[in-house]
């Protein structure tokens, strides 16, 4: 299956969140590099950084 969509980590911009189709709201993840959360807006396909705690 290939991943149209993309989004960089707003904090080291090294990791990506991939989806086939483009979703409706926003979703947590998580930097599996940095380990810093960030929220993905999927209608503008931006990424913002969060003010939880690094997770260690």
């Amino acid at each position: 299956m290939e991943m149209k969509y993309a989004v960089k980590c707003p904090w080291c911009f090294k990791s990506e969140v991939q989806s086939d189709e483009r979703s409706t709201g926003h979703q947590r993840y998580i930097c599996w590099k940095c380990h810093r959360p960030f929220i993905v807006d999927w209608i503008a396909l931006t990424a913002t950084k969060s003010k939880k705690e690094r997770i260690k």
